[in-house]
């Protein structure tokens, strides 16, 4: 499925474009003028990112999952504590209008998204990669079936908004269907945020 829709601002033309399986991107969600590189440098400056601590021996990450030495320095950078700036708002608006287009393509999707989070952004450094994951593993404590958090289960939609181009690697497979994707500066891919989603 391939659709396209007339942007806001003479801006060019959203595509929308169903990969298979669920997964869809989005083509010219937002543009340049959309995203205040000032206010991106600010966040990484004033913030720090999601830290890790040692218990018992390993290494758990603020979100509660467990690293390894090379997993730790792998991981990219995380910054959780973006509500207060502009560029919130903006990609708030860019999400709630990419769900709106993915429930068009699925329709029963709308009965199942009850709300949408802040999210975080990600920034990768040379190297630095995400393991297969789906967006609602539960975290739990170390050696217990006691969950550290419940609330990545009430994830339905996984959004990825990416606002930076020119880099080398930087692809998003999904590799159960065999789909891999390197997603342009303004583009977003939606997805199933559990394991059909991996």
């Amino acid at each position: 499925i391939i659709k396209n829709l007339q942007a806001s601002k003479g801006r060019t033309r959203m595509k929308i474009i169903h990969l298979g399986n669920g997964i869809v991107m989005i083509k010219n969600l937002i543009g340049q003028n959309d995203i205040d590189e000032n206010e991106l440098r600010k966040i990484t400056e004033e913030q720090s990112p999601q830290g890790y601590s040692v218990v018992d021996g390993k290494i758990i990450s603020d979100g509660g999952y467990e690293f390894d030495e090379h997993g730790k320095q792998k991981a990219p950078l995380r910054y959780t504590e973006i509500a207060e700036y502009n560029i919130t708002k903006t990609l708030r608006k860019a999400i709630y209008l990419s769900a709106v287009e993915y429930c068009r393509i699925f329709p029963v999707a709308t009965e199942c998204i009850t709300g949408q989070t802040d999210g975080y952004l990600i920034k990768y450094l040379p190297g630095n990669d995400m393991g297969p994951h789906s967006d609602c593993n539960i975290p739990y404590k170390p050696g217990t079936l006691e969950p550290l958090t419940t609330s990545p289960a009430f994830n339905t939609l996984t959004t990825s908004i990416f606002i930076n181009d020119g880099y080398t690697g930087g692809e998003v497979r999904f590799r159960t269907w065999g789909i891999s994707v390197k997603p342009e500066f303004g583009s977003a891919l939606l997805y199933p945020s559990n394991f059909i989603g991996c």
